[in-house]
Formats: C-alpha cells, sequence, structure tokens
C-alpha cells in the first residue's frame, strides 16, 4: 500500500520527467504525459481508498446494530455500484478502441504515452 502513495518517488522521476539538470527538454508531449501520470496516480489512490473503505464499512457492518446496517448497506452497494462504473467504462473504452483498430494499430496501448524526440508516441 505504502507503494502505491510513493510510486513516482520510486520511479525516480516526477511528474514529468523534462526539464531539470540531465533531462531532456519539455516539449508539448510532456504535458500529455503528466496527465498520463496523474490519472494513473489518481486511479491507484482511488482503488486503496475504495478498498479500504469497503473493509472499514463492512467491519462496521458486522458490529452496529440493526438501526445502522440499513444505512450502512445502501452505502456499501453505492460503492460497489461506483468501482463496477469505473471498472466497466475503462473495460468498454478499451475494447471498442481494440476492435476499432487495426491489429498492429497504435492504438492496442492506448493509454501508455511515450516522449520521444519531441514527438508523442502512443506504445
Amino acid at each position: 500500500m505504502i507503494n502505491l502513495f510513493f510510486i513516482q518517488i520510486v520511479k525516480g522521476a516526477g511528474l514529468v520527467p523534462c526539464g531539470g539538470p540531465g533531462e531532456v527538454a519539455c516539449t508539448s508531449c510532456h504535458l500529455f504525459l503528466m496527465i498520463q501520470n496523474l490519472l494513473r496516480y489518481a486511479m491507484q489512490l482511488g482503488t486503496v481508498v475504495a478498498v479500504i473503505s469497503l473493509v472499514l464499512m463492512g467491519l462496521s457492518y458486522m458490529i452496529k446494530g440493526d438501526a445502522e446496517k440499513v444505512v450502512l448497506m445502501k452505502r456499501i452497494k453505492s460503492l460497489a455500484i461506483g468501482i463496477f462504473l469505473v471498472m466497466g467504462a475503462w473495460a468498454i473504452i478499451n475494447t471498442v478502441i481494440v476492435i476499432v483498430s487495426p491489429v498492429d494499430g497504435i492504438f492496442n496501448n492506448w493509454y501508455i504515452i511515450e516522449c520521444g524526440g519531441g514527438l508523442m508516441n502512443i506504445k
């Protein structure tokens, strides 16, 4: 769990690996790379928070009385629906892009962005 919070430090790079001493100059591609890194970090953090919340609500459900169990069950159901909506949206988008793009197309790994030589490459 600690690794998820400090993933950028472990990788040895900031949100945008450019512009610093010994690094390449920043280009417009690095803006998209920063957005990708922010989204990846937010998804990792959101996953950890959702799992911890689900566990804590489950423990509370076992401890609380009947009156509070109804409220907790609604919260657990809402959290589970939210998790499945996010995961389902990702799966649908990925499936559509993979089906529509050619077999060796550049969009097979549409969620990975690399910057090289000032150009944006979708890996």
